[in-house]
Parts: C-alpha cells; sequence; structure tokens
C-alpha cells in the first residue's frame, strides 16, 4: 500500500500545477507535449524504482525472508532470538510421505520452504516501477483537483488489499475450484487431469528414490506450503499490485529444503538421483512450479504495464495535449452540458467582474469604435493559428461560435507579447446562485515595448483580466 500511494504524491503535483495555472502558462509559452510527458514519466519511474527498491529490500531484510535453522533432532522445542533467522524444531518440518530403506534404516523424510534469492526481489521492483509512467498519465488529468485525488488514492487502497481479500475472504476454497487448480497443476506437469472424486489422490502417488523428479519436488512443494497461493488466476496479476503480491508470494516460498533421518540420505542419495531438471544446491532444490508462476506473475505484470502506458498515452494526448478535433468536441460537449443554460440564466449577459449583477433597465450599451478596431486588429493577428467553427440556430439568436487555438501554429518571434481573443471567464454556480460572466469576449493586443492602460468602470473585468494574464 505504501507502494501504491506514490501515485498519489505524483499526481498531487501535477494537479497542483493545473490548479494555479502553472500547466496553462507553460503551455502558452511554448512548452511541448512531448517534453512535458517524458519528464514526469522519467520522473516518476525513477523515483518509484528507488522507492519500491528500498521498500522491498526493508522487507527482504525481514526474519520471514532469512533462510531457517534447523536445531537438533533432539530439541523439541527452540526458538531464535528476535531478529535472528527463524529457528525450526526438525519435527516442525513438514513430513513427506515417502518409501525407500538405506543403510538398512527406514528413511524419513521432511521438508521446510526457503526464500528466493534478492534479484527476484530487484526484478519485481523494477517490473512494477514500469507501470507508474502509464498509471500517473492515465489519473493525472482528470477534471477537478482534490476530489480526483481522493479517488485515486482510493483505487490505490482497495487495489492493494485486494489481494488480501481474495486469499483470505474471497474464494471459498469450494471443492470445484480446488479441482480446477489442481488439473491447472496437472496440465502444467503433463499429468492426467482428475475427476472431484479422485481430489484425495491429489499428490498423493508412492514416492521412493525411482520417483525423485519434477512433480516430486512440486508435490513436497504443495505440502510445505499449501496450494491456495498457486491457484490465483494469472490474469490478476494484470493489475500491479495484485502483481506485486503475487511475486512476493513466490519469491517467499521459492525454494525447498530436505531433511531426513539418517541425516546424509539427503545429500548421498536424494539429490543425486534427482532427475527432470530439477535446480538443487545442497539439500535445497527450487519449487519448479512456484517458480514457474512466478515468472507467468511477471509476464502478466510486464503485459500490465504496456496497457497502462498505451491507455496513459491516450488519456494525455484526449485530456491534457488535446489535438484539434478533440478540442472541438470537447468544446461541443461543454456548451451543451454548462454554455446554453448559462447563457439563458437571469445572470444572462453580465460582464461584472466582482458580484456578476446587471441592471435590466439599464439602456444598451453601444460599442465604442476603439474597441471595434481592437477587435478586428486582434483577429487579423491570431488569423494563422486559429480555427472556428459555428453552431446552433440562427433564427433563435443561439448560434455560437468555437474557437480553437493550435500552439503548434504560433510563430512566437511575431506575436505580440500580450494577446487575448475573445478571452471569458464564468464562475460556476453555487449556494443556489447561477453562473456569473466575470469576463466575455476581451480582445487586446500589447506590443512589445507599449505601454498600456487598462480602463473601464467597476465590474467590467479588469482584475480578472490581468488576473488570466498574470496566471494566477
Amino acid at each position: 500500500m505504501i507502494i501504491s500511494f506514490m501515485l498519489v504524491s505524483f499526481c498531487g503535483v501535477v494537479y497542483s500545477d493545473r490548479a494555479e495555472g502553472l500547466f496553462h502558462l507553460m503551455r502558452t509559452h511554448g512548452m511541448l507535449a512531448q517534453s512535458f510527458v517524458a519528464s514526469i514519466t522519467m520522473y516518476a519511474f525513477i523515483v518509484q524504482c528507488i522507492f519500491t527498491f528500498i521498500v522491498l529490500s526493508i522487507i527482504y531484510a525481514l526474519p520471514i525472508f532469512k533462510s531457517q535453522e534447523v536445531c537438533a533432532i533432539e530439541q523439541w522445542d527452540c526458538a531464535g532470538e528476535f531478529g535472528e533467522a527463524p529457528q525450526l524444531s526438525y519435527y516442525d518440518a513438514s513430513y513427506i510421505d515417502y518409501d525407500d530403506i538405506y543403510n538398512n534404516t527406514r528413511v524419513e523424510l521432511r521438508a521446510y520452504r526457503e526464500p528466493g534469492d534478492y534479484a527476484d526481489i530487484l526484478a519485481l521492483a523494477a517490473i512494477f516501477s514500469l507501470s507508474i509512467p502509464g498509471s500517473l498519465l492515465s489519473a493525472a488529468f482528470l477534471p477537478g483537483y482534490k476530489a480526483p485525488l481522493i479517488f485515486i488514492g482510493f483505487v490505490c487502497v482497495v487495489a492493494s488489499l485486494l489481494p488480501l481479500v481474495f486469499y483470505f475472504v474471497d474464494q471459498s476454497r469450494s471443492v470445484d475450484w480446488v479441482l480446477e487448480c489442481a488439473n491447472d497443476f496437472l496440465d502444467h506437469s503433463d499429468r492426467p487431469r482428475i475427476a472431484i472424486d479422485e481430489m484425495d489422490e491429489f499428490c498423493k502417488n508412492e514416492f521412493n528414490r525411482t520417483t525423485l523428479d519434477e512433480y516430486f519436488v512440486d508435490c513436497v512443494g504443495f505440502e510445505v506450503n499449501g496450494a491456495s497461493q498457486y491457484c490465483t488466476p494469472r490474469v490478476a496479476s494484470l493489475l500491479p499490485q495484485f502483481g506485486l503480491f503475487q511475486g512476493l508470494s513466490m519469491t517467499y516460498t521459492k525454494k525447498i529444503t530436505f531433511l531426513s533421518r539418517p541425516e546424509d540420505y539427503v545429500a548421498e542419495v536424494l539429490i543425486p538421483n534427482m532427475s527432470g531438471g530439477v535446480d538443487c544446491d545442497g539439500n535445497t532444490c527450487t519449487f519448479p512450479y512456484a517458480n514457474w508462476v512466478r515468472k507467468q506473475t511477471i509476464v502478466y505484470m510486464t503485459i500490465g504495464a504496456i496497457i497502462l502506458t498505451v491507455v496513459g498515452f491516450f488519456t494525455a494526448a484526449i485530456l491534457g495535449f488535446p489535438t484539434r478535433p478533440i478540442h472541438e468536441l470537447r468544446m461541443k460537449l461543454s456548451n451543451l452540458l454548462s454554455f446554453q443554460w448559462i447563457r439563458r440564466s437571469p445572470a444572462s449577459g453580465t460582464t461584472g467582474g466582482e458580484d456578476g449583477i446587471s441592471n435590466k433597465n439599464e439602456p444598451k450599451r453601444t460599442t465604442m469604435k476603439e474597441v471595434i478596431n481592437e477587435s478586428k486588429t486582434v483577429q487579423k493577428l491570431v488569423k494563422s493559428f486559429v480555427d472556428r467553427s459555428r453552431h446552433g440556430e440562427a433564427e433563435e439568436g443561439q448560434v455560437k461560435e468555437t474557437v480553437v487555438l493550435d500552439h503548434a501554429r504560433i510563430k512566437r518571434n511575431r506575436v505580440a507579447p500580450v494577446l487575448t481573443h475573445k478571452l471569458c471567464k464564468t464562475y460556476p454556480a453555487m449556494g443556489g446562485r447561477p453562473p456569473k460572466v466575470a469576463l466575455e469576449d476581451l480582445d487586446l493586443h500589447v506590443m512589445k515595448g507599449q505601454c498600456l492602460g487598462f480602463l473601464g468602470k467597476n465590474g467590467a473585468g479588469k482584475t480578472t483580466a490581468l488576473k488570466i494574464l498574470a496566471g494566477s
């Protein structure tokens, strides 16, 4: 959960820039979409990778991931000090149903689990971090500020707790589910599938020195660790948090160490007779099925990261850096949902910046000649990089114009430092009051070296316009 919450901190930076107007200011000053996306994704990946390495390294350093130390056979009860490697009594190791005679003595075989290598932890950290750029791009451009961050945090909590819910609450371990799990393992081992009435015979073969192969080690692994954790649907690892949990579980149970009476039976007979490509080192062998599940988990985590990345780039293109068709579609949807209602509201036609209140008895005002000339000048200046589309019913006087700005077509060395075209600002409805139009259709340009006096009556929108130009 701690690792997942890094996504909220990454998104918080982007949302803060958007709320303060810095994102829009950077775009208007020529920031390239590719540069922004590349910078935030690389930053998120590097930071997440380092943080995940640290957290998983701390987890791997805990005693539960240390190799267990077996006490002498005559010690029935033994325990180590806090922080030391776990102490295991010989009789606490899992008993294996095994039949053999060695030096005229019946063999007693036991086994216990051993964790995987630190390299397995590093691989999980790297693969999990690959999913962060896509997750960030998918979430960073959602509309709003606090509400989306709360939603992202909630999703992180649910995604982190989902593996625990699956293991300990979900899946009532019905007979059908256990049967499907067993048959999945048998398919992997190239063994015939079984029916419900044959479940008692699952991994109950008569094992001896002639049957020491991968299937034998897998059955020992199930006896030592249980089978439920290996029955999780592989596709669930497409979710990064689920895959990380599953990968840690497989790393925790990746190896098996054998014990025997007589003590030298494992080294002299069991390990030398092991066949079928089982990888052993001393008395410890890799649990083949757990290792296979771990590799499948990494594959699905990689696919999930690729899917998140593709979705993230599409989301960023649509919500963060829309092209002209997407921008026009968004504008039409916005007009459909809010603009028409604002125009028909009692506050329609107001231009007050402070209270948005208009007087219906006020005589109709004429537009000054200077304002008309300024609008014409601005329209000529923006003609090369602005597209317009009209929609609505002319008979009803509801024709509206959508203005779409293409940043790529702006030649910044030929454009006035201050340039606004049809600049508007409408405060949303609050407390039952209608929306307030603080600024409407402001056309203005200020050339380099020019000093401009900004005049207007109270409520005309002067302060609002200056705040917009300042990016605040």
